[in-house]
């Protein structure tokens, strides 16, 4: 009986190499706390909301970002508190 299992070692051995990795430093040109830099937040929504959501965003052609930024518009503006143009123009100056 003659036994055919290849060892791992041997297999990894014989795929090509690519050569040396690149090296990609990473930096940023924004500062930390830069108000001009989106800062990501996270909700949830029941799936049957979320499904709904995406229908009407592929129907218009909108994004739900530009959604959620609008009803937050409405928001601020209905509490009387200044709409998101405004608060970024604000703390650009």
């Amino acid at each position: 009986m003659s036994s055919k299992v290849q060892k791992r070692g041997s297999t990894i051995a014989a795929l090509p190499t690519l050569g040396e990795p690149k090296v990609i430093e990473a930096t940023s040109k924004r500062k930390k706390g830069d108000p001009d830099e989106p800062v990501r937040q996270t909700f949830f929504l029941p799936r049957p909301v979320h499904r709904r959501l995406r229908e009407i965003c592929l129907d218009k052609g909108i994004s739900q970002q530009d959604i959620f930024r609008a009803a937050l518009d409405l928001y601020l503006t209905r509490e009387g508190e200044p709409t998101m143009a405004e608060i970024e123009a604000k703390a650009k100056r």
